[in-house]
């Protein structure tokens, strides 16, 4: 199952100016992902709602904060930020 309200938020805030984004915006980059990765593992009929997604995730503002940088720069895997020699 597709959930097109959620790709056209989520669209929706990539379209605004970066200095326009609120807080909530970063919540539904993050819910998008989650629901992406709900697609390819194939959980998608077990996915929360919006609702059940905000009501179950952390209050912790640097969680948050760590999730959303995660998702726009991820890291290689291995990548311990220093070259090999």
């Amino acid at each position: 199952t597709f959930n097109r309200k959620a790709y056209d938020e989520y669209n929706a805030i990539w379209n605004k100016k970066a200095n326009r984004r609120e807080e909530i915006d970063n919540v539904r980059i993050i819910y998008a992902a989650y629901l992406c990765a709900a697609l390819q593992d194939g959980t998608q009929e077990k996915a929360m709602s919006w609702d059940e997604f905000v009501d179950n995730m952390t209050t912790d503002r640097a969680a948050v904060s760590d999730a959303l940088l995660g998702l726009l720069s991820p890291k290689r895997k291995g990548d311990t930020g220093q070259r090999s020699e």
